[in-house]
């Protein structure tokens, strides 16, 4: 006998023709007692088995329908998700080729500089000594400007028309310059130190000329790099958003069809109710409405036994029923 069933002392039977109102012998009761609170009764379907098999039906259907919707709208949404992965990953391959180039630019970038120092410090020492070995030179009629203005010249013919004269002045004086880099070209080569010094000078150029080439077509390919990896971060957010689209899909088409399951359960419950309480009637057993009427009974009787408040015969019986003496 558990903690929570009243003791009734064995020396005190019930006789069997007490009257109504004889009273049981003294009981003890535990007075940490746990109060038992009886399950409220489930409430007899409303309809008939076969109304409630068709709903149940209904409900099923409609409930695969949203699972097949929630499964489709998952399948897209895990395809759009692995291109964006493929997306992202190629991006991050561009990224980490530009980021590598723009390393490069920059060495490069300070390779050129020291090129250019180097080619300028060289000009310049070369300029020096041409003053030195040529003072009555005319430093505007340098080989480089002469040429310079050459170039000028036979642009200007080529593009412009010009009167009779002025065409002629233009090729004297072309002629002229021919002249003078000639003489001048000449006269660089007669000085052998002069000479090597201004071939340093222009190899020097040269090789910044070169550098600040390498430079440019690094700083090109890494652009094009960082264009590429734009596009395809781009093009990865387009089908990330279709993804959580298909993802708020997915919720609520889960979500409705989780809420129609339960509903099919409840009928599907409703239903075995009904069929337990066909059983029941079948085999002379109380139903399941009866039997929650009867503990709800012996609840309330024992609730009074609790409180001290005398008992009937009826009661005790009540009590016995249930299991609760």
């Amino acid at each position: 006998m558990s903690e929570d069933t009243p003791e009734v002392a064995p020396e005190a039977p019930i006789a069997p023709d007490a009257a109504p109102d004889a009273q049981p012998a003294e009981a003890l009761v535990a007075p940490d007692a746990a109060e038992t609170v009886a399950p409220a009764p489930r409430p007899k379907p409303t309809e008939s088995k076969e109304q409630l098999q068709a709903k149940a039906n209904l409900l099923r259907k409609e409930r695969d329908r949203l699972n097949d919707e929630a499964r489709k709208h998952a399948e897209e949404r895990d395809g759009f998700n692995m291109e964006v992965r493929g997306l992202v990953n190629q991006a991050n391959e561009h990224k980490k080729r530009r980021d590598e180039l723009n390393e490069g630019v920059k060495r490069s970038k300070e390779g050129r500089d020291e090129a250019n120092r180097a080619a300028d410090d060289s000009s310049k020492a070369a300029d020096l000594l041409r003053r030195e070995r040529m003072p009555e030179g005319n430093p505007g009629d340098s080989v480089a400007k002469l040429k310079k203005e050459a170039r000028m010249l036979e642009m200007q013919h080529m593009t412009v028309v010009l009167t009779t004269s002025k065409e002629k002045a233009l090729m004297e004086r072309l002629k002229e310059i021919g002249k003078l880099i000639r003489a001048k070209e000449s006269q660089l080569r007669s000085d052998p130190e002069l000479k090597a010094a201004l071939e340093k000078a222009d190899e020097l150029k040269e090789k910044a000329e070169k550098s600040h080439a390498k430079v440019g077509e690094m700083a090109e390919k890494a652009q094009a790099e960082h264009d590429a990896m734009i596009k395809l971060y781009k093009s990865s957010d387009k089908l990330r958003k279709q993804a959580d689209k298909l993802q708020e899909r997915f919720v609520v088409a889960k979500m409705e069809a989780d809420k129609i399951h339960k509903a099919y359960i409840d009928v599907v419950n409703d239903i075995h109710y009904l069929e337990d309480e066909s059983a029941n009637a079948r085999a002379g057993r109380p139903s399941e409405a009866q039997q929650a009427r009867g503990e709800a009974a012996a609840e309330a009787v024992f609730q009074k036994f609790k409180s001290g408040e005398k008992l009937s015969t009826e009661d005790l019986l009540t009590l016995q029923k249930a299991g609760l003496l």
